[in-house]
């Protein structure tokens, strides 16, 4: 386990493409120590009800609490240093952060110091279909969902159910799962390349059900290729796709679909990450950049007026309104006027 000193870089917001933005100006330049991060390359964030902030990395997992940064690797009980997907559960033990990797998912006790206790589960030392874990999650009902390289597996209590992708109904043909979000009604979305979204539950009688693939054949989805979903407390939806970002309104998959391109104001119609934050504000990453949709409002951010880097791989908001952006160059911070960066 490594603590970690904390860096700054704080960047003044210019005036931005489409929209315009009032910030101060400020010429202080704070001091910038080194390592902060084990690398650069965010690939996930979870911020948690008490404002502690996870990011997954491709170099370990790290822990930030707003006085000190820690990184925990593979030696310290993370199942493996790449990091793809993070989760939050409370258990009875109290919080858990839950760590998907190409080596197996652990789950790890904390408090606001950090790490408690970690446990690790393998194919070999438990029922995970598949080492390879892509995408993970915590539903309403305390089950975990794992997306794997072999189809999908749920744990819930002490029991294990593993379904390979062709074994699932319905089927997801190209057997690969990029995100998983969880709905206020009970049930799981999986984006997916290349079979649009599925939809599924749990429970102990019926093992994991599902319904119809959410996709271009059967719903205003603009493709197929699914690389990022948001769900509202009302169970409105938000897929980023490969053909740009769709909002869908309640539960008929024919109808109340509004998809934005970069025709409407994105700055690209692949967009990776997507997150509705307190404000009402939609944020949508992007492997060139950032938008925000204000209402009719278009803003777009690169690295030349805040990021850190233009590949947007997650965002997450904290208790005080802050965003926070995983990019591939470090991490993000913006508070409405200024931005922050944090590098290694």
């Amino acid at each position: 386990m490594k603590t970690l000193l904390k860096k700054s870089i704080w960047v003044i917001l210019p005036a931005i493409i489409i929209a315009f933005t009032q910030c101060e100006d400020s010429e202080e330049k704070p001091d910038t120590p080194e390592d902060i991060l084990p690398s650069n390359n965010i690939t996930s964030i979870y911020i948690d009800n008490n404002d502690i902030k996870w990011f997954g990395t491709d170099s370990g997992l790290v822990c930030y609490n707003d006085e000190k940064w820690t990184t925990y690797k593979k030696a310290d009980g993370v199942a493996d240093d790449l990091i793809n997907s993070l989760a939050h559960q409370m258990s009875s033990h109290g919080d858990e952060i839950w760590v998907a990797t190409n080596d197996g998912v652990s789950v790890h006790a904390y408090d606001v110091d950090g790490i408690t206790s970690a446990t690790v589960y393998r194919e070999q030392s438990s029922d995970l279909g598949n080492d390879t874990v892509s995408a993970i999650a915590v539903d309403i009902n305390n089950a975990r969902w794992f997306g794997t390289k072999a189809g999908l597996t749920v744990f819930s209590g002490q029991e294990w159910v593993s379904k390979t992708y062709l074994e699932l109904k319905p089927r997801l043909r190209n057997k690969q799962i990029t995100c998983i979000e969880t709905s206020p009604e009970g049930w799981n979305y999986m984006g997916t390349i290349g079979d649009g979204v599925a939809r599924y539950k749990y429970d102990e009688v019926d093992g994991i059900t599902g319904a119809s693939l959410i996709d271009t054949d059967w719903s205003g989805l603009p493709d197929d290729d699914v690389l990022s979903l948001f769900i509202e407390d009302s169970g409105d939806q938000w897929y980023g796709t490969a053909g740009g970002a769709a909002f869908h309104q309640g539960y008929d998959t024919r109808e109340n679909w509004t998809v934005y391109t970069v025709d409407d104001g994105l700055i690209s119609d692949s967009v990776l990450s997507v997150l509705k934050d307190s404000k009402g504000r939609v944020w949508f990453g992007t492997p060139l950049g950032l938008t925000q949709k204000d209402g009719d409002r278009w803003v777009q951010f690169n690295s030349d007026n805040g990021l850190s880097g233009n590949r947007i791989n997650a965002i997450s908001e904290d208790e005080n309104g802050n965003l926070w952006f995983g990019t591939n160059s470090g991490i993000s911070c913006f508070d409405g006027i200024k931005w922050v960066i944090y590098k290694k």
